[in-house]
């Protein structure tokens, strides 16, 4: 209760949301972060490959 007092006090036309949209909004976010991430690695040639070669460049073997 303090809190939106204090989001009140900041702003007082702002509606804080309830904690069920909010936890639905974070999971949409989130979902959609996710796709864009997915859509942007999967545009990249050599994110693996990259890894690899810098380990055989410095001789880093696997154990």
């Amino acid at each position: 209760e303090r809190f939106r007092d204090f989001l009140k006090y900041l702003s007082p036309d702002f509606a804080v949301p309830s904690r069920r949209k909010l936890s639905r909004d974070l999971k949409v976010m989130g979902s959609k972060a996710k796709s864009e991430l997915t859509h942007l690695l999967s545009q990249q040639n050599y994110v693996a490959t990259t890894i690899c070669q810098m380990h055989m460049d410095f001789g880093i073997q696997n154990k």
